[in-house]
């Protein structure tokens, strides 16, 4: 089951009925580099995740930030 955070970042990418695909960031445990890498939703839940330094992968999500861009209100 997804999170809440990608939950959300996913209606995000959504908004205006274009999908994009979500970057997520890691942080290897083996070298403790952080990453940023691109995945579709399916790939990110099956574990497909490397360290493009070492290729290990032992990594942990890290928390991102995001905006939303909303319509000015009067």
């Amino acid at each position: 089951m997804p999170s809440r955070r990608l939950t959300r970042q996913w209606a995000l990418w959504r908004m205006g009925g274009v999908t994009r695909m979500p970057s997520y960031e890691f942080q290897c445990k083996k070298c403790n580099k952080p990453f940023s890498v691109t995945l579709t939703i399916k790939e990110r839940e099956a574990g497909r995740i490397a360290c493009p330094t070492c290729g290990s992968k032992d990594a942990e999500p890290l928390l991102g930030s995001f905006f939303a861009k909303t319509s000015k209100k009067s």
